[in-house]
Parts: C-alpha cells; sequence; structure tokens
C-alpha cells in the first residue's frame, strides 16, 4: 500500500531553512479527505477531557490508562510523552482512542529513577517529546520484533543523550535533559514554525532525514513545536540535507509501501516496508499520522 500516495492529493516541499546544523524543510500536503473530529491529548486534557492514570494504585512500567471524555476521537502520537504519577512515559505508537472509552495504552519509561508518586496520582502533557533518533530505534525493534529490549536502549539512550548534551537529571528523565537546554538558533526555529502553514516537515539532524506528516495544519505545529528541543538534541556535525534533493525526497516519500499491524485503538497501523523504517495511522482510510526515515 502506497499510504502517501494514495491520501495526498498534492504533495510538495517548501523551501529548505537552516537553523545551523539543522535543516527543516516544510511539507504541504492536502489531504483527500479532511477530518474535523479529532483531538490531541493535550487539547483534551487542557479541558480535563481527557485522563491519564496508572492502571492500579501499583501501576505497571509498560501500560498506562487513557481516558477520552469527549466527543471527538482522540489522537496519542507515537512520540508523545506524559509526565507525572509514577514516572514519565512515552507512547509506544500513534493510538486514536475513541469518543466516550478508555484504552490500556502501552507505553515505555522515559525516567528510569523513579517509581513514586509525587505530586498528583494523574499524569499531564509535556512540553517536549520524544526525539527522533529514539523514536526510530524503538520503531525499528518493532519491526524486528524484538520488543522485550526496547525498554532498556530506551534508558541506555536518555543516558547517551544526558552525556552528549553534559545534561544532568537525578532521575535519569528525558524531558529534563532535553529541556534543560538552551540553544541560539531556537527562538527562529519556534518563531519559524509557530508562522509556518504546513502539515508536515522533513528535518535533517546529521546523516538521518526523517519526515512527518499529521492531518491538519493545527496538530503539525502543536507537535512541533513540542519537538523543537528534541530535533536539536539530536543534530551532529555530519550534514544530511546534501544527501538527497527535495525531488527525491517527494518520490521517496511518495513512493514508500506500507504493511498493516496490530492495531491498539481504532485506528488502522501500518508499519513502512522493505528496508525503510516508519509508522502510519489512519481513522475509517483517512489518513492521521505518518513519519518515514529515509
Amino acid at each position: 500500500m502506497r499510504i502517501f500516495a494514495e491520501q495526498f492529493t498534492d504533495l510538495s516541499l517548501g523551501q529548505t531553512q537552516f537553523f545551523n546544523e539543522l535543516a527543516v524543510i516544510p511539507i504541504h500536503a492536502k489531504a483527500s479527505f479532511q477530518r474535523h473530529d479529532i483531538k490531541t491529548f493535550d487539547e483534551l486534557s487542557a479541558l480535563d477531557l481527557a485522563e491519564a492514570s496508572e492502571i492500579s494504585e501499583d501501576g505497571s512500567v509498560g501500560t498506562i490508562c487513557v481516558l477520552n471524555k469527549s466527543e471527538s476521537y482522540l489522537a496519542i502520537f507515537d512520540n508523545d510523552i506524559i509526565v507525572g504519577a509514577k514516572q514519565n512515559r512515552v507512547a509506544k505508537s500513534t493510538v486514536i482512542i475513541p469518543p466516550f472509552e478508555a484504552v490500556n495504552l502501552p507505553v515505555y519509561c522515559v525516567e528510569r529513577g523513579r517509581w513514586r508518586y509525587e505530586n498528583s496520582h494523574k499524569f499531564k502533557r509535556s512540553q517536549h517529546s520524544l526525539s527522533p533518533q529514539i523514536r526510530e530505534k524503538k520503531i525499528m525493534m518493532m519491526k524486528s520484533g524484538n520488543t522485550r529490549n526496547i525498554q532498556h536502549e530506551v534508558w541506555n539512550d536518555v543516558d547517551e543523550l544526558s552525556y552528549k548534551l553534559n545534561a544532568f537529571s537525578s532521575t535519569s528523565n528525558f524531558t529534563d535533559v532535553v529541556g534543560a537546554q538552551e540553544y541560539k538558533c531556537e527562538a527562529r526555529l519556534r518563531d519559524f514554525v509557530k508562522n509556518t502553514k504546513s502539515t508536515g516537515y522533513v528535518i535533517a539532524t546529521g546523516k538521518k532525514l526523517f519526515c512527518e506528516l499529521f492531518f491538519n495544519e493545527q496538530a503539525c505545529r502543536s507537535q512541533s513545536l513540542k519537538s523543537i528541543k528534541s530535533w536539536l538534541a539530536d543534530v551532529t556535525e555530519e550534514k544530511s540535507y546534501s544527501l538527497k534533493s527535495q525531488m527525491q525526497i517527494k518520490e521517496d516519500l511518495i513512493n514508500s509501501t506500507w504493511h498493516p499491524v496490530n492495531s491498539i485503538g481504532v485506528e488502522t497501523a501500518f508499519e513502512a516496508s522493505g528496508s525503510r523504517q516508519g509508522q502510519s495511522a489512519l481513522l475509517q482510510d483517512n489518513f492521521i499520522h505518518g513519519l518515514l526515515y529515509l
């Protein structure tokens, strides 16, 4: 299945923007069908229409409970971090929860050194999201079936990022490590994302290129703003944006093939076929979210 070719009537790339060693290319894609009944966890939790908690008083590292108290579908993306309860977690994959339903959501821990309640038993939204590098490894290991080792690798990657950024966290907390960083280009990048009308971005953080698309501009903007510090944290001195032309990137997106995998909520979930790493989610055959590494 060629999801991007089938779901978008038009897909084009904007002008490449440089923020020190980070390259950012807006993706303009018009979905064949626009959905207006989907909200993110950030949106609904701010209105007290979604909540997340441990599955029991004792809790479970790999599972939390998410309740959708709204009339909309609730979208949780694969890099969505929620903070609080017994420890901070990140979603295993993109999940869609129907109105007025609860789902036991598979997650991974991004705060190894804490297993206790602090100010609240509930989770809340985070200002940051998981980095592209850790997301790719998570997706790669899921695709290979090596799921039992993902949690260990996530912890290792948080430690390596802490060492790279020279940032210490007493609980090995990813959001503390990433949030503590200050980048000279960050304000300019944040203004660019705030003022750009796009449904996705191509991001070059080093030798890696990854592309991410959302179901509308609002979701793209809010999720991308949360990702800025993670994008910058992954930057290496080895530039990748010269390795592919925009024409080649567009062709790779359109020609990428996907096959279905098991879903958690009501979404139809896919992973990239062949040697590519990526995940996509549709709701009733309509595009919601897609991520592809090139």
